[in-house]
């Protein structure tokens, strides 16, 4: 079968496409419906079944591993694998929506929705992809493997264990970043700090602090407990208010504590410049106070004095001059305070980081330990994960650039992810979509949502892709 023959055959797969856009919208919807937030496993259990019981009607095979943990839909033999990572639960909803984040909606061509983006609306184009290429009759000579993950907004403890288990796909690549091409990915980086709480007097303490809702957004939401004159930290509210009234801060009581809630804005924290750290507002006023050196006036100080203000290490002494590393671009590290909480004994600070190449575990350790003395902290590494790079001369690079272009009629690029994925759970994987070059990354902010004509051109993007590579006897690797 010569060119002429897969040409023929990938206008079936976008006549198929083109007429099921309204089952691919009412699918992503029913999912969006299903609130799979990472911690609710029953939840999670519920979209699972649904994104499997779908793969069974179109015709895969589909079935889950790891007690639910991850999921797999899959058809086609060979000798080469092809897997697409995607992942069913989702970060929590903050503020206010303009429709209901867990009840989906389709309004001005756009889907609406907690996941509609990140990663539910992606994962349905996925399925489709898959389903447009079986439904037209490509000819397979690959096994083609949608993997569904659960845990990618936290852990990756689902991953993790599946790496450990299962054979891996050869190559693919996630739908979960931009287009058109990352073929590089900065690192990922979690750490937490940790203060111990101490007993001491001052003129105001801190008895207990806590903000953020997820690992890797940027919060919207923090507050904490203080003992001491009550009149006293309202009025120093109300002039701190006075000199810095573009800060939301509140001051309320309970059972004789004073309640300071500070209020930011919440976007992924791979960007943290677009929006309000709730942290570093609270911190800031908190700082302004007599306090007890208890731990807690500890945590304030390192966050005023390491964060406020500066999202790319510069105070911590980790910033690089150049964005470019041997002519290729590689931005610079991005890192932000995402998580407080006091447990334990403890006053404790989550740091989200994506570390560009050149900055190594080494730098960290050196700027964390240079100032361990000032603030008497401990820290661990929750995660900890290199860049990654993968040539764009890879055959399977090239079969997802040629898709690109011919389907979305675009130049195609090789560009930087400053966010992460799945894609480094597992060799040869690279971010590929949803997000169109000069559009808005809705992922993890409110009022989340992706517009259908882009998924359905994503869709095409995903299906000639997969065709290409799947079509041809010869290696992709």
């Amino acid at each position: 079968m010569g060119l002429r023959t897969i040409d023929s055959m990938l206008d079936k797969v976008d006549f198929f496409i083109d007429n099921n856009t309204d089952k691919i919208a009412k699918d992503t919807i029913d999912l969006i419906n299903i609130p799979s937030i990472s911690d609710d496993k029953q939840k999670i259990k519920e979209a699972m079944n649904l994104v499997l019981q779908k793969g069974r009607e179109y015709g895969f095979n589909s079935y889950d591993v790891l007690d639910g943990q991850v999921g797999v839909i899959e058809f086609g033999e060979g000798e080469e694998t092809v897997g697409i990572l995607t992942h069913i639960d989702v970060v929590d909803a903050e503020g206010t929506w303009k429709f209901d984040p867990f009840n989906g909606v389709l309004y001005e061509n756009y889907i609406w929705g907690r996941g509609s983006m990140d990663d539910k609306g992606p994962l349905v184009a996925s399925l489709y992809a898959m389903r447009g290429v079986k439904e037209a009759g490509v000819p397979i000579h690959k096994k083609i493997q949608l993997i569904i993950g659960t845990q990618e907004e936290v852990e990756w403890t689902d991953m993790q264990e599946y790496v450990k288990n299962y054979q891996l796909p050869d190559y693919g690549f996630t739908p979960d970043g931009e287009f058109p091409i990352e073929n590089r990915e900065k690192g990922y980086v979690d750490v937490t700090f940790g203060f111990k709480k101490v007993e001491a007097e001052g003129e105001h303490k801190i008895i207990f602090i806590e903000g953020g809702q997820s690992a890797n957004s940027v919060p919207s939401g923090a507050e904490a407990l203080v003992y001491g004159d009550l009149k006293v930290l309202e009025e120093k509210l109300k002039q701190y208010l006075l000199d810095n009234p573009s800060e939301k801060i509140f001051f309320s009581t309970h059972d004789g504590f004073g309640v300071i809630t500070a209020e930011g804005i919440s976007v992924h924290s791979a960007y943290p410049e677009k929006g309000v750290n709730a942290i570093t507002v609270l911190c800031k006023f908190l700082n302004s106070l007599s306090l007890a050196p208890n731990g807690g006036e500890r945590l304030v100080k390192f966050i005023v004095e390491n964060f406020d203000g500066d999202v790319n290490g510069k105070k911590l002494g980790l910033y690089r001059e150049s964005e470019y590393l041997n002519g290729e671009y590689m931005s610079r590290t991005i890192l932000c305070p995402t998580l407080l909480n006091t447990e334990d004994g403890e006053f404790k600070l989550y740091i989200n980081m994506r570390t560009s190449y050149g900055t190594t575990k080494e730098d960290l350790d050196k700027a964390f330990n240079s100032r361990k003395e000032e603030y008497n902290y401990t820290y661990i590494y929750n995660n900890y994960m290199e860049p990654i790079y993968i040539s764009k001369e890879r055959p399977f690079v090239q079969a997802m650039a040629e898709s690109y272009e011919e389907v979305s009629g675009l130049e195609n690029e090789f560009i930087l992810a400053h966010g992460t994925s799945y894609a480094k759970s597992m060799p040869n994987i690279l971010s590929f979509g949803p997000i169109f070059p000069g559009d808005e990354d809705f992922c993890h902010e409110k009022d989340e949502r992706i517009n259908l004509e882009r998924l359905i051109t994503s869709t095409k993007i995903y299906a000639h892709t997969i065709a290409k590579i799947a079509f041809s006897p010869a290696s992709f690797k």
